[in-house]
């Protein structure tokens, strides 16, 4: 069932077996998992229900470092949360790529500071599986071939997924629930705990005033990669006890940077990845992919890089096909009308013959990952909202050895698209780094030791009995791939986790 906050009386209190806060992909996917149990679940989310109820004013604001009008596109409360404003369009609907973290994400990287998750991709492959059907986006993985030799460049591939997935399917299942109540227009306050510091209740406020509570045996907080942040940097500056937030709290914050400066000069339509390869297209019938250029550990190791992956630049361009080049190299050799009607060939079919003959310069995206640095972090400004939230400000920036290592991932990758045969690549000059993907990650840092994380591998907070954190603030490293399936993937491993609770 939906209740808006609204509407209900003053002091209103529900009881639950558990109460999630957050309505975006990381809680709806933990809400519709818990739903087949049978127990009592209340989920609190902030907005509205629909797209009038979407809600991008953030409580947090951009510090230095940010402009305004970037961090502003990356929030949006309300039921689906960013999924209600994802860009990545197809046929007039928005939706998501989706692909797991690579193998090496996990590990511990020497030449990466407080790299190393407390799981493996092992532990977290069964997840995955389930979590490309709950976005609707395939059964499972791309099978794409491995590269000939250590080091070398590979093919990867993104699903893709409908954003209407989690702003209509799963919250229309939520609504019919008779053991699920989704109750919008309800912004978390606090907790409130018990003499022995367990957690009993959280508190809520409506937009117009009204308050009220929820009791429940568990509580998960599942707001995003800054909001779950500001929300237990508050807690903990309100606790009575002697309970010290972890150090890791509100740190190392991350974001996808993009690269633009690739240009690849090749004679091969599509740079011999075959024609739609890097556009949307089927390739086992269970719906869109995307193709990638991916990046061997090998090489990322032996040159101390982060991980990064190449696409087709342009973001404009529509996903059904590639994005046409931008600019023939040679025009003087254009095949003039009678020499196509000597030929007999279609103007596809001369389009195709010219770029054959001349070759045709393509733009390329570096996708990157971004290492943790205790700076970039969330923090409580000492100001409240009009209904008594506490407010907070992200403090990030691009340090100049972020820079020396996106300059050195150029030529790393100027150098091995033309050692392996995509075309001659040339880099534009100058061009500053873009870093908002809009992908926020790791304010919660998963860990086994608490001094260098927040919550374990269970996603439990540390030095408490019944709080979870889940979404991509919880990721130790953000890799390069988009979170959201990581994010559906934890939600999902951390559903049965609580199933087996007594």
């Amino acid at each position: 069932m939906e209740v808006n906050a609204g509407t209900v009386p003053e002091g209103a209190n529900w009881s639950a077996w558990t109460c999630i806060v957050g309505a975006g992909p990381a809680g709806l996917a933990l809400a519709e998992a818990l739903r087949e149990t049978g127990r009592s679940i209340v989920v609190l989310e902030s907005g509205g229900a629909g797209a009038d109820g979407v809600v991008q004013e953030p409580l947090t604001s951009a510090g230095a470092g940010i402009a305004a009008e970037q961090f502003g596109k990356s929030h949006a409360r309300g039921v689906g949360g960013t999924a209600t404003i994802w860009n990545t369009m197809m046929s007039g609907e928005a939706w998501a790529k989706y692909a797991p973290l690579d193998e090496a994400d996990f590990a511990s990287r020497e030449w990466v500071a407080s790299s190393g998750w407390p799981i493996s991709l092992d532990n977290l492959r069964p997840w995955y599986q389930r979590a490309y059907v709950m976005c609707s986006a395939g059964s499972g993985p791309v099978e794409t071939p491995e590269p000939a030799r250590a080091g070398a460049l590979r093919l990867g591939c993104y699903r893709l997924g409908p954003a209407s997935r989690f702003t209509t399917e799963i919250p229309s299942s939520i609504r019919v629930s008779t053991n699920v109540m989704l109750v919008h227009g309800a912004s978390a306050t606090g907790f409130q705990r018990s003499q022995g510091g367990r957690i009993t209740d959280v508190s809520w406020v409506s937009g117009n005033g009204v308050r009220g509570s929820v009791n429940a045996e568990h509580f998960i907080l599942a707001m995003g990669g800054i909001e779950n942040a500001r929300f237990l940097l508050d807690d903990r500056s309100a606790a009575t006890d002697a309970r010290p937030a972890s150090e890791w709290l509100g740190r190392g914050f991350m974001e996808h940077p993009i690269d633009r400066s690739v240009q690849v000069f090749s004679r091969r339509p599509a740079l011999g990845l075959g024609k739609h390869f890097l556009g949307a297209h089927s390739i086992d019938g269970s719906g869109p992919v995307i193709g990638r250029i991916a990046f061997d550990p090998v090489l990322l190791q032996e040159e101390r890089l982060p991980n990064m992956s190449l696409r087709f630049g342009g973001a404009d361009e529509p996903l059904g096909v590639p994005p046409a080049p931008l600019r023939p190299a040679i025009h003087r050799v254009i095949p003039s009308r009678r020499v196509r009607r000597m030929l007999g060939a279609s103007v596809r079919g001369a389009v195709a013959w010219r770029h054959r003959l001349t070759g045709a310069e393509h733009r390329l995206l570096i996708d990157l990952e971004q290492w943790p640095h205790r700076d970039n972090r969330v923090v409580l400004t000492g100001a409240r909202g009009r209904h008594g939230q506490a407010l907070a400000e992200l403090q990030w920036q691009w340090r100049g050895d972020e820079e020396a290592l996106r300059l050195r991932a150029q030529l790393v990758v100027q150098r091995e698209l033309e050692r392996q045969g995509f075309g001659r690549a040339r880099l534009v000059p100058d061009l500053p780094v873009d870093p908002f993907a809009h992908h926020h990650a790791g304010t919660t840092r998963m860990h086994d030791d608490a001094q260098e994380g927040v919550v374990d591998a269970d996603l439990r907070v540390f030095g408490e009995e019944n709080l979870y954190v889940t979404g991509s603030s919880v990721f130790p490293t953000a890799g390069v791939a988009n979170p959201t399936l990581t994010i559906v993937a934890l939600s999902l491993r951390l559903a049965e986790y609580l199933e087996k609770i007594v």
